[in-house]
């Protein structure tokens, strides 16, 4: 990846097969997110799932608003609301664990 910055912070904020950069601007974010795209279609690989708050930038990637899930916590970008199911948290950490 060109952009050493961006790249650092795509490693750093990747997981498994979910990430998240931060824009402050939908140009930046329309940049951060066509230069992933670039990245990986460079390494033969389909970058999909781009997803913002922003309208502008949804509609310069032609998407729609959906609820986006990392690690079990959903984003609804359309109110920009973080949730988690709490009840499936508890019971996750009651769950006894084998010896």
């Amino acid at each position: 990846m060109e952009d050493k910055k961006l790249g650092e912070e795509l490693k750093t904020h990747t997981y498994a097969d979910n990430g998240a950069v931060k824009a402050e601007t939908d140009e930046e974010a329309i940049y951060k997110a066509q230069a992933t795209i670039d990245a990986f279609a460079s390494v033969k690989m389909n970058f999909r799932g781009i997803m913002s708050k922003s309208d502008t930038v949804r509609k310069h990637f032609k998407v729609e608003p959906s609820t986006m899930s990392m690690l079990g916590i959903k984003w609804n970008p359309r109110t920009d609301i973080l949730s988690i199911n709490l009840t499936a948290a508890v019971n996750l950490i009651r769950r006894p664990t084998k010896s």
